[in-house]
């Protein structure tokens, strides 16, 4: 065995026994042929050793792809390291010997047309598979197999020769589905192009596609990832997990001595800042678009600091995460990762929080058009996600223009509901629908139509207008034209330790035209008060009330949070209507209050105005501060 893996497993079984288990019980699991996959709701089924590669047995086309990413193989991998039990290694040979013969590689297209339909269809050789087994699975895998003396000997050829195929794939396929380096499958499959040329560096073309790899990674960096460091479908979760794929890679090629240009390092610290800044207090990232609430903020801290020299955005991530999840997170990355073994022991990066350099509080991502606002960088903070992208990038974005995620005292409190999965319909539209993100719909008609899971209506413009940090209050503003001639302006200030104020301003508005604000409360039992114009959340630890500048008609809906794909559990919305108000501009004051327990701080909104100037008054336990609408 490897002796980096040997010192590893060792460590791991002395220092994280509860992870040695997980990770046992989920190899004891695959061997008998069971695992949760896209289609199973979150539940243990068969799939059975081998599986079936191709047949889509739970009508959900994430099934078959994600199934033969073969992802339970570095599950195996890993068991076989901690254990030394040979059936863990034995079964995946057996799968990958089944999987050879199986899954022939389909001819090779001259033209972008045809090769459209060879390599995405519903079986193995979809293009964005064949990058993701080649940077994420087969090469650890196959280091741990050849690391056994004679274990591949029957195998050797053919496995050698159809890594070859994947390279030709990736080298003339992948270039012909994204001739722009735009999309994120495209990193995806250069980074797996760059892991074959390491993997098999005697095959004939190995030289050729090692060139062409490196050259379009740079390329992609400029067409995908902004100036700023995010990668620009503008949701966190593929940010991260184009940074996770490729880094794995990147480890790998430094290690065979292969250098990347001083622009590609350059990019990629600031894409590890991205991740950092889109990372909600509680250490899991914000869960916009088609995005989960995933600790990737994280795996991206520990790598970047070890590959890209990122240390102060690690010592952040750790003192938002707490420095045992921080190190639980480094224990799963270090079969991949070995010199990440050393880092951990490293006392330079221990420093306590309160010692380090903490980086703005307010954070605008102007080509993505998102503001992150913070009180400050503990996990106690007040803290808001907020953006406005119109048109949209592609349909990874939901309807939610000027839409926020806001999270305090620890607790995500309300929130974007997360992504869910991508081909279940009616929980796909909700998920992605206005009504379920803290938005406003005219007559309930959404900003603008969902047609199904990847298309979307036309859309209108929207942007975010600017933000400060005055440094007591924070503010941002947004304005969107989607209910043209309609304009929704909105801001956002965040005033640190008290509570966040959402002002919305809607203009040229028709006379039968109803507002309705959407709030979703990431809680299961809210209260209405239809005195107080509030709304109260009645968790055990933390809560937040809504309160409204008055006169609105209040209705709490049922809604879903999704944390992981196929995973969801209940929460509210509470819907806010303007069922009286008849003029052409209406304004909305609404106080977001975060408390422990029970104890509800005294608040009440009023609305004011004059002529052209607007603004409200928030009477807040005894303090009165005034905050001026502008717009």
């Amino acid at each position: 065995m490897n002796v980096a893996f040997e010192q590893i497993a060792c460590y791991l079984r002395e220092e994280d026994p509860s992870l040695v288990e997980s990770i046992v019980i989920k190899a004891q699991l695959a061997l008998k042929g069971k695992q949760v996959l896209p289609g199973t709701q979150g539940k243990l089924e068969y799939i059975g050793s081998p599986p079936d590669w191709t047949h889509n047995k739970f009508n959900d086309k994430g099934y078959v792809w994600t199934l033969n990413r073969m992802q339970h193989w570095r599950t195996l991998a890993q068991a076989y390291l901690l254990t030394g039990e040979q059936s863990y290694v034995e079964c995946i040979r057996r799968e990958l010997a089944d999987w050879i013969a199986r899954n022939p590689c389909p001819p090779i297209p001259e033209h972008a047309e045809e090769a459209a339909v060879l390599f995405n269809g519903l079986d193995g050789w979809r293009q964005l598979e064949v990058g993701f087994r080649m940077c994420e699975v087969w090469p650890f895998v196959l280091t741990v197999l050849k690391g056994i003396p004679g274990f591949l000997d029957m195998l050797e050829e053919q496995v050698k020769d159809v890594v070859r195929q994947h390279g030709v794939v990736l080298r003339q396929i992948s270039p012909m589905l994204f001739p722009n380096a735009d999309h994120n499958f495209y990193f995806t499959q250069m980074a797996g192009l760059l892991s074959v040329s390491i993997l098999y560096p005697d095959l004939p073309d190995a030289k050729e596609w090692r060139k062409f790899a490196l050259d379009e990674l740079d390329r992609g960096l400029v067409r995908q990832f902004t100036a700023e460091g995010g990668q620009v479908e503008g949701c966190p979760h593929y940010h991260n997990a184009v940074i996770s794929h490729l880094s794995k890679v990147v480890y790998h090629a430094m290690r065979s001595d292969i250098t990347f240009s001083p622009f590609f390092l350059k990019r990629m610290k600031l894409a590890v800042d991205y991740a950092v800044q889109t990372c909600r207090p509680t250490g899991a990232a914000v869960p916009w678009g088609d995005s989960d609430p995933d600790e990737y903020p994280g795996e991206i801290a520990w790598i970047g600091a070890l590959i890209y020299g990122t240390h102060k955005q690690l010592q952040i991530v750790q003192g938002l995460m707490g420095r045992a999840r921080s190190t639980s997170m480094a224990n799963k990355l270090f079969f991949h990762y070995p010199e990440l073994f050393h880092l951990l022991r490293d006392s330079d990066q221990t420093e306590e929080p309160g010692n380090r350099e903490e980086p703005p509080r307010l954070y605008w991502h102007k080509e993505l058009k998102q503001v992150t606002m913070r009180s400050d960088w503990s996990r106690e903070a007040y803290s808001v996600f907020f953006a406005c992208r119109l048109p949209v990038y592609n349909s990874h974005a939901h309807v939610d223009p000027a839409s926020f995620d806001f999270t305090a005292l620890g607790k995500a409190l309300v929130i974007d509901p997360g992504r869910y999965g991508y081909w279940r319909e009616p929980e796909r539209r909700h998920f992605k629908s206005g009504s379920w993100h803290n938005t406003i719909l005219i007559n309930g008609n959404e900003p603008f139509e969902y047609v199904d899971s990847w298309t979307f209506g036309p859309q209108e413009s929207g942007w975010i207008e600017g933000c400060e940090d005055d440094g007591e209050w924070l503010r941002a503003s947004a304005v969107h034209y989607s209910y043209k001639p309609s304009v929704h302006r909105r801001e956002l200030v965040l005033v640190p330790g008290r509570f966040l104020a959402v002002l919305d301003t809607l203009t040229g508005l028709q006379h039968e035209d109803i507002v309705s604000q959407y709030w979703h409360l990431d809680a299961e039992d809210v209260r209405w008060d239809d005195t107080e114009q509030m709304a109260a959340s009645f968790n055990k630890d933390v809560n937040v009330a809504v309160y409204s500048s008055g006169g609105l008609k209040g209705e709490l809906l049922p809604g879903l949070i999704s944390e992981a794909m196929d995973h969801s559990r209940p929460s509210v919305r509470l819907e806010l209507t303007d069922v009286a108000n008849t003029k052409p501009t209406r304004r909305y004051a609404t106080i977001i209050v975060p408390y422990r327990g029970q104890d509800r701080p005294l608040c009440k909104v009023q609305l004011h105005e004059t002529g052209e100037n607007a603004g409200c008054v928030v009477a807040y336990k005894g303090e009165l501060i005034h905050l001026p609408l502008q717009g």
